[in-house]
């Protein structure tokens, strides 16, 4: 099995240098297949696209507030999220094998975060100027700040040297 491959099973490890590229090769494919179809004009995005000001911060705010025609921008970002889950949580699991950790509860914790985020935040609560609140809210930020704990785990703490539960050496 090659090495993007794997990135579909959850067997295996991965060593710390594997994991940060598939990170980022993961973010990288994320962000061009996402902004596909706006380059492309399949979907039209007016907040994004035609913001008429040259403020950074003004753009950045309009691209993040999504107005309610801008139901094609949101279902494109959710089937994207849904569809990058699978790998992410498994270079995840592989990398904590790595570390002679079952994969699980960090991968639960990343993607209740991601499935958190996808379902239950309010998009017209999301904008630079005013974060989300109420539990929902609150319950984000809380998932988001333990998947990135968990991420900096697998990439600061190197994994066993010696074979171990889940295989050879990665």
């Amino acid at each position: 099995m090659g090495w993007i491959g794997r990135m579909f099973t959850f067997q295996g490890r991965r060593g710390r240098l594997s994991y940060l590229g598939a990170c980022i090769l993961l973010g990288v494919a994320f962000a061009v297949v996402y902004l596909a179809p706006y380059a492309a004009g399949i979907i039209d995005d007016p907040s994004v696209w035609q913001t008429e000001t040259t403020d950074s911060s003004a753009r950045v705010d309009a691209a993040i507030d999504l107005p309610e025609e801008s139901g094609a921008s949101w279902l494109w970002g959710t089937l994207l999220s849904l569809a990058f889950l699978v790998p992410s949580l498994s270079v995840l699991a592989q990398r904590y094998h790595d570390m002679n950790i079952s994969g699980i509860w960090p991968g639960v914790v990343s993607g209740a975060a991601g499935l958190h985020g996808i379902f239950f935040t309010d998009p017209d609560a999301l904008s630079m100027d005013a974060l989300p609140v109420g539990v929902g809210g609150y319950a984000l930020a809380a998932l988001l700040f333990a998947s990135f704990v968990v991420g900096l785990i697998a990439l600061l703490i190197p994994g066993t040297r010696e074979p171990n539960d889940f295989g050879e050496t990665a």
